[in-house]
């Protein structure tokens, strides 16, 4: 009696995708925020009257300095995906196919071959075979 039925190794799950809208707070961020806490004149706080208005008021600077200090991005996550894939990681994979792009755009330039930097490819490829 066979209670699990056998998957190919071949086939890929590609399971859910999902996009989240996350809040960037790396050290650099949260360094921005607390210098622009402690750079914020509380004083028209101190001179409201009512505790509402108060409260109104430092919601509202709390808000605008995270809206500043802590951009949002859309992340995009897989439910297939190994669990050592963190956006972290994934935004340094992205990072380096744009710089790896940017190098190979900047080389194959008309100016990059006439300074011999795209001949690369010329000197990998084997020499061709003569009959």
């Amino acid at each position: 009696m066979v209670l699990l039925k056998p998957k190919a190794k071949n086939s890929v799950d590609t399971g859910c995708v999902t996009q989240l809208t996350v809040r960037c707070m790396g050290p650099k961020e949260k360094a921005t925020f607390n210098m622009a806490l402690s750079a914020n004149k509380w004083e028209p706080l101190f001179r409201l009257d009512l505790y509402a208005d108060q409260y109104s008021y430092y919601q509202t600077v709390i808000c605008n300095l995270m809206e500043i200090c802590f951009p949002t991005k859309i992340v995009t996550r897989h439910t297939a995906d190994k669990p050592w894939v963190t956006d972290w990681f994934r935004d340094l994979v992205r990072k380096r196919q744009q710089a790896h792009m940017r190098m190979v755009m900047r080389r194959c330039t008309p100016y990059g071959i006439e300074n011999g930097q795209c001949n690369t490819v010329a000197k990998i490829s084997p020499p061709p075979c003569v009959d």
